[in-house]
């Protein structure tokens, strides 16, 4: 796992702002193990960093997470062992793969439904009135707008059933990852 460089931003401080351009997942996998939270995914601009807050997680969970990740990293730099043990079952996640279902519950979860059924219903409103606009300019584009309306409204999940069906699949997924997580211990295998 190559996000070492990761590790020295979360030192224990009780808030934590990363800019990163491309390594979102290794960034939210890293500081999950030491016992993080995220709280913002901002994009900075189109193609800019993306800036990433995280608040230290005080729970007992957490800081066993945390105390472990960093006893590996001093050992060996493999922060990630109590996550992904060696021994690890085929199928078992990764936390970098574990992190991008982290990030799409953050996301989804971020705004409540309403919101997100008015932003949808804007955007659009807004992408038919460019179909309707292009009606006297380029009516060739006008499939295209609505097209891409369709498209946007079916790929948000808007209704509750949906959007409490994506979130338990992702709770489910997380659930397995910290599953598979192995707490050493020199009386036992693990």
């Amino acid at each position: 796992m190559p996000h070492e460089d990761h590790v020295p931003t979360f030192d224990g401080t009780e808030r934590v702002e990363v800019r990163t351009l491309r390594d979102v997942p290794g960034v939210i996998a890293v500081a999950h193990e030491l016992g993080y939270a995220l709280t913002t995914h901002r994009v900075q601009g189109t193609g800019g960093p993306i800036l990433l807050r995280f608040v230290r997680d005080d729970g007992e969970p957490a800081r066993a997470r945390a105390a472990w990740a960093r006893y590996h990293y001093g050992v060996n730099g493999a922060w990630w062992a109590t996550a992904w043990p060696p021994h690890a079952p085929p199928g078992s996640l990764a936390p970098r793969e574990a992190a991008k279902y982290r990030l799409k519950l953050f996301l989804l979860t971020r705004y409540p439904l309403r919101q997100v059924r008015a932003r949808v219903a804007a955007l659009s409103a807004a992408l038919v009135a460019v179909a309707v606009w292009l009606l006297f300019v380029a009516w060739v584009l006008i499939p295209f707008c609505v097209a891409l309306a369709a498209l946007y409204v079916v790929a948000n999940p808007v209704s509750a059933g949906r959007r409490a069906t994506r979130e338990a699949e992702y709770r489910t997924v997380l659930s397995r990852f910290e599953a598979q997580r192995v707490y050493w211990s020199h009386e036992g295998a693990g």
